[in-house]
């Protein structure tokens, strides 16, 4: 089975477990949303220093890595976020609306996503590591090659060794295989989170991209 595939087998398995949590993180309630609609959008996004943003979204992510409070690591970019709604929009009062995230493992990518009047352009704000245990205080990587560092890990644990897939029939394999899957990925986050560096790597075919 290929990586894209094994990959894409793990996040259906645990969609349906991690949908509800991102559900209740991210959505607001139908009602506000239905009785004041996001109007239409003003600028393109061609218009907008989306770069400037993104790096304003990982900066705070990494800030709250080294210690730093939420709202004092997140306040430059939750301003500039504000700001362009303001400028899409006219109005930065439908600042809840722009956020959600997917539901996928290991890793499940946490966005900002803002509609231009040439389409929707996003901006990652973070990874949620759920394929993590509960060992690890802290299940959160903020950049693209962290989380795909993570889905590796987690792919290389699943497959063990000698690179073959547990048999779906074989209930104690893949038992074993989930616990090999999940260890890597605690390993691996930790290495990340104690400040080891990690290099450029080909997209894998998940949802780290």
């Amino acid at each position: 089975m290929s990586r894209t595939a094994i990959l894409g087998f793990i996040a259906f398995v645990t969609a349906v477990t991690v949908g509800a949590f991102l559900a209740q993180k991210y959505t607001i309630g139908g009602e506000a949303s239905s009785e004041m609609p996001p109007p239409s959008p003003r600028i393109a996004s061609t218009q907008v220093d989306l770069v400037a943003l993104q790096e304003a979204a990982t900066e705070s992510c990494m800030c709250e890595r080294r210690g730093g409070s939420e709202e004092e690591c997140n306040a430059a970019y939750a301003s500039a976020r504000q700001a362009l709604l303001f400028k899409i929009y006219g109005t930065s009062q439908f600042d809840e609306m722009a956020a959600s995230a997917t539901a996928c493992a290991p890793v499940s990518t946490e966005i900002d996503c803002f509609e231009f009047t040439d389409g929707e352009r996003c901006i990652t704000t973070g990874f949620s590591v759920n394929g993590a245990s509960n060992d690890v205080e802290n299940r959160r990587v903020c950049t693209v090659n962290e989380a795909r560092a993570i889905e590796r890990a987690y792919e290389d644990g699943w497959l063990g060794e000698d690179g073959v897939e547990p048999d779906p029939n074989d209930e104690e394999e893949w038992r074993v295989a989930n616990e090999r899957a999940t260890g890597a990925v605690d390993d691996m986050l930790r290495r990340i989170l104690a400040g080891e560096p990690t290099p450029p790597r080909e997209p894998s075919g998940g949802c780290a991209g």
